[in-house]
């Protein structure tokens, strides 16, 4: 046997020597190069001789088994890490073609008048920081000074004359003119952007009003540290900034480097001013950054004035001095503001000056001033240009999803809506590519169908790129719009999306280097893809630090090496055709092997369904994980119990275990109830008993999972994509729902969770979870109050006072939980249990599920409309399997029934 030991075998986790002397025995050495490393091991290869060849790198993914040596073995300390399946969706059979659509067929082509810009459409009117009429008279203020007239100033004379004091001359009367000598400075800093075309607006309404005689005019570009260059020279000259001469009145129109990310233009801001100071000048500044957010040093070399809608400009008194605007209060949460205004321009690929300025007018008065408006144009996310801005790609997605949250808020969905409306208005213009794009955004993230024209030039795009006259530049265009697509549009529009992305990248995508992009879906292009033959079955299994995608038919054949079944199973999905792996393509009918990732996830997209392939550390709560021919399980540390499960996020608080489920954009948490042993009825002297609550013994002899609230509306509508409950809301409980109504909803919902095994709690699972280890009436106590259960109050329980009576539902967390962490177990609510309705069996039970045959299913828990005693944890109800009722809802279970 010591001759087919390996030369030597180093031990890289914790597992034992044992394990590989069972495997020597077994298979010998040869056996044992092979499935060493799947219990942590691996061979130390001798030193290379002189000019043999070092051994090959894997790939990612490739149609055949690896070589060991591709294997990546854990480091001793490592956190270990389980695979398993977090998503899986059957998809709509009817979204399945088999033959291209009529659309794909007939029609016509593009032009090129549908790639060009409309030059007949103007944009809208610029909508300027303060209004002409405003500003004029501050403007001739800044630049203008006061001279006296010939005609006397009689209102000064006269009481003069009255009060017999001699007077030198007679006082004349002055009016404000324009100053001999004048200098206006013009800042077009990057960071001033939004504001070029008002500073423009000013210089021509200077030039125009006032003349060039006179009139000095320096633009700056980079600040005052590298100079300014004259109005009208053509060279691009720089010279140095320095202030005029004592005595002219100078306006500058700048931040003052206060919007900068760094300190050196307000630095040299400073130097400029203190000049000006040496020669008596003090300048006045029109600036659009917001006075809470000047310079502290700023105000001893200038008069600041706020340049913005409906701020208060300052009046020159009788000498035409002006002084400084009082300093305004910090807008509260300016972050927050920043985000709502990008939130809402993230509907438009691209953003005009003009459009930003007019999305910011649009908001309540007192949400965005020029601060916010400068901040959204500056932020890290923005790229911006003299024409107009773009979001970056990274972070396009998460303010759309933002978007889609205004745009469902009853309150601010107008605002949502007029955003879309000003952003047609501005891009009226452009081509209908853009405007196409720009539309099935503003559709998906509106949860509305795009307009008809949008849909329309999508498919004679598909005609046309599949067709002859299809170009690289077109080729190129929807590969840029693909990157700028979030999940959440490619999902919405993917019936002709996905298609075009196949025959764009027709080339790519069969030699495996496309990448389909998140929220694309195949079952709208297996006509183009699926290939004859029935539908395969493709089994995943998790072999070693690799999976393996392998077309068999049993979800326990794994991959055979030289007489041995390895792996573990993680998922069975079917297919029709090809499919992708993290958005790259794989082909039916051939294994396909890959490393597994070190981060991220693991999507697989086919005609017929998507599945999430995702790492999962053990949970702190569990004792152990393990796998099994079943799937993924755990062990707490009170049971011996395997728990097979394969969805959410395990966690533990003061009430014991829990685990989150995500269902299309809805979580709802359920609980993990431990097995024991209660008495289940009412012993005979609880007040307003009924004749069918026997007191019985009842032994759980395993543990379950129940959900801590009942099932809500939002939950509901996502998975049933409507809501027949009375009283709407979606933090309510679903109501008006018949036993059959549940048996629906569980299917689809097991349908999208494949392996979840949601249903509903036997009757004893209910009641126990509902006493949470009391044998009180109530889980509170011997009585309840409306405080802790919503029903109807003018009927207490037992003789006590009369309370509140609400009328209606209220959401499912708005009263306090019992001590297990469930929520309103008593009232809201009656909830459907699994069992049909009968008489008890009084011998002591174990695990019972109730009668084999009835007529009504069980209710339990009583409702908003029901006196209290109904509220009781013994308390029994019960409704044919098609009763529907307003105060009738259910509560998910999960478990082994």
């Amino acid at each position: 046997m010591t001759g087919d030991l390996p030369d030597r075998v180093i031990r890289i986790t914790r597992t034992g020597r044992a394990d590989l002397i069972r495997l020597l025995k077994a298979g010998g050495g040869i056996r044992l190069d092979e499935t060493a490393p799947l219990f942590g091991y691996t061979r130390q290869e001798k030193q290379a001789e002189q000019g043999a060849q070092p051994a090959g790198q894997s790939v990612a993914g490739s149609p055949g088994p690896p070589p060991r040596e591709a294997h990546v073995f854990l480091e001793p300390g490592d956190e270990i890490k389980f695979w398993c399946l977090t998503e899986f969706e059957k998809k709509d059979p009817g979204d399945i073609r088999t033959q291209a659509p009529e659309w794909a067929r007939k029609g016509s082509s593009l032009t090129q008048a549908d790639s060009r810009a409309k030059q007949t459409f103007k944009p809208p009117a610029y909508l300027p920081l303060e209004t002409t009429s405003r500003i004029w008279p501050f403007i001739k203020a800044a630049l203008g000074a006061l001279t006296a007239t010939a005609d006397p100033d009689m209102e000064k004379a006269v009481p003069l004359a009255a009060s017999l004091s001699p007077m030198d001359r007679l006082p004349m009367v002055t009016r404000l003119t324009w100053h001999a000598r004048s200098c206006v400075v013009f800042d077009f800093h990057d960071r001033l952007m939004p504001f070029w075309r008002d500073i423009r607006q000013m210089l021509e309404l200077i030039l125009r009003m006032r003349g060039c005689a006179g009139l000095g005019v320096r633009i700056l570009e980079k600040g005052p540290q590298q100079g300014f260059r004259k109005f009208g020279d053509t060279d691009f000259r720089f010279y140095p900034f320095r202030p005029p001469s004592a005595g002219t009145p100078v306006l500058i129109l700048s931040d003052l480097g206060c919007f900068s990310a760094s300190r050196d233009r307000l630095t040299a801001w400073i130097r400029f001013g203190r000049a000006c100071r040496a020669k008596g000048i003090t300048p006045v500044v029109l600036t659009p950054c917001p006075s809470y957010s000047w310079d502290n040093r700023l105000g001893s070399f200038f008069t600041m004035v706020w340049w913005d809608r409906g701020q208060k400009l300052p009046r020159p008194d009788s000498r035409n001095r002006m002084t400084s605007v009082r300093r305004a209060a910090a807008i509260k949460n300016p972050k927050e503001k920043v985000e709502t205004l990008l939130a809402l321009l993230s509907c438009a690929i691209r953003v005009e000056p003009g459009l930003l300025r007019a999305v910011r007018f649009a908001l309540p008065p007192g949400t965005a001033d020029s601060g916010i408006e400068a901040m959204a144009w500056n932020h890290s996310h923005m790229k911006p240009s003299p024409v107009a801005g773009s979001f970056d790609n990274k972070a396009l997605a998460d303010y759309r999803d933002r978007f889609a949250r205004l745009a469902v808020d009853e309150q601010k969905w107008p605002l949502a809506e007029k955003t879309i409306i000003l952003r047609n208005a501005w891009h009226k213009m452009l081509a209908k590519a853009v405007r196409c794009e720009e539309e099935m955004v503003a559709a998906s993230l509106c949860r509305r169908e795009p307009a008809p024209w949008a849909g329309e030039f999508l498919e004679i795009f598909f005609r046309t790129v599949s067709g002859a006259r299809g170009t690289e530049e077109m080729a190129a265009w929807f590969n840029r719009l693909s990157d700028r697509l979030t999940e959440t549009t490619w999902s919405a529009n993917s019936r002709v999306l996905t298609p075009a992305f196949i025959v764009v990248n027709w080339k790519a995508w069969h030699q495996g280097t496309a990448v389909l992009p998140r929220g694309a879906d195949l079952a709208h292009a297996a006509w183009l893809i699926i290939k004859d033959g029935p539908v395969q079955t493709i089994t995943v299994y998790q072999v070693g630090c690799q999976l393996a995608f392998l077309p068999r038919q049993g979800p326990t054949d794994g991959p055979d090496h030289n007489g041995f079944s390895l792996g573990s199973p993680v998922v069975s999905f079917e297919t029709s055709g090809d499919y992708s792996i993290n958005g790259a393509k794989a082909s039916v009918g051939e294994d396909f092997w890959m490393d597994l990732p070190e981060e991220g996830r693991v999507r697989i997209d086919t005609d017929r369904v998507n599945a999430v392939i995702d790492r999962i550390s053990k949970p702190a709560v569990a004792g152990a994980v393990g796998r099994d021919k079943s799937g993924l399980f755990f062990r707490f540390p009170k049971s011996d119990q395997k728990i097979y499960h394969p969805w959410g996020d395990l966690g533990e608080d003061r009430f014991g275990i829990y685990t989150d489920y995500l269902v299309r954009g809805v979580t709802f948490r359920m609980r993990w109830i431990e097995a024991g042993i209660f008495m289940m009825g009412s012993p005979g002297d609880e007040p307003e008993r009924e004749y069918d609550e026997t007191r019985h013994e009842i032994t759980l002899t395993r543990g379950f999972w129940l959900a801590d609230t009942a099932c809500t509306q939002a939950l509901w509508q996502a998975v049933m994509k409507n809501n027949p409950s009375e009283f709407k809301g979606e933090d309510l409980p679903v109501d008006s729902v018949s036993w059959e109504d549940c048996q629906f909803f569980l299917e689809q919902i097991n349908g999208l969770l494949s392996g979840l095994n949601l249903g509903l709690p036997t009757e004893a699972q209910w009641e126990y979870a509902c006493r949470a280890g009391t044998r009180t009436p109530f889980s509170f106590g011997r009585t309840i109050s409306t405080a802790q259960a919503n029903f109807d109050g003018n009927y207490p329980y037992a003789g006590g006072e009369k309370e509140e009576y609400r009328r209606t539902t209220v959401p499912v967390k708005a009263l306090p939980c019992n001590g297990w962490g469930l929520y309103q177990m008593h009232g809201n609510v009656y909830e459907w249990c699994r069992d049909w309705y009968g008489d008890y069996d009084l011998e002591h039970l174990v695990d019972p599920v109730g009668p084999d045959t009835g007529e009504d299913r069980v209710l339990r828990g009583g409702s908003w409309n029901n006196d209290a005693r109904n509220l009781r944890s013994a308390c029994r109800n019960w409704g044919t399997p098609s009763y529907r009722y307003l105060s009738i809802g259910f509560r998910l279970a999960q478990g082994h029934l």
